[in-house]
């Protein structure tokens, strides 16, 4: 399978995120994406997604280097670079900071896109059939109408909670609200 990166096209097991080049998204965590799969040879929503990235690069101060309509032709064109292969895609596309300036907090430029193109794993039917436990998690979105790549609770909370009573998910509670569940949902 063959991923974006930059630019450039390379192996999925091969794509890496270049340290020295994206220190602010490396070091400070700042970056934002979204997931889609395709179905078939198209990408389910695709318009959503790319709204999405925007708006969220927007929320963030992000400057990102392509249109809409750029950032859509490229994903068109990491598909089919991939239609040799059967069964549908997962899409990781990650818009990282990129290089940083003089206060190593601030960028010096646009940010980096990624695309991961990874076959597409769905959950076993058992699930939608007969249900799935979940274990509740208090957890807090710092900025929940941004989508962050940084899922440290999910993985917290499948560490812990989700292990302990040996469940498959976690449903997330807002403590600050006590009203609010959230969770993963699979695309």
């Amino acid at each position: 399978m063959l991923s974006y990166a930059n630019g450039k096209y390379v192996l999925s097991d091969e794509l890496s995120l270049p340290v020295l080049q994206d220190p602010v998204g490396t070091f400070r965590g700042f970056r934002i994406f979204t997931a889609a799969r395709t179905i078939g040879s198209k990408v389910f929503r695709l318009e959503d997604h790319i709204d999405r990235l925007f708006n969220s690069a927007e929320k963030v101060h992000m400057p990102l280097p392509h249109s809409k309509d750029e950032l859509q032709a490229i994903i068109q064109e990491t598909i089919e670079k991939n239609s040799d292969r059967e069964g549908d895609l997962l899409l990781e596309i990650i818009y990282s900071g990129g290089m940083a300036g003089e206060t190593r907090l601030n960028t010096a430029g646009s940010a980096v896109l990624y695309i991961l193109v990874i076959p597409l794993k769905t959950p076993p039917v058992e699930w939608y059939e007969k249900g799935i436990k979940l274990a509740s998690f208090a957890y807090q979105r710092q900025w929940p109408e941004i989508k962050l790549l940084s899922y440290v609770a999910g993985v917290i909370a499948h560490q812990t909670v989700v292990k302990e009573h040996q469940a498959q998910e976690a449903l997330f509670i807002s403590p600050d609200e006590k009203k609010t569940v959230f969770g993963r949902h699979y695309i």
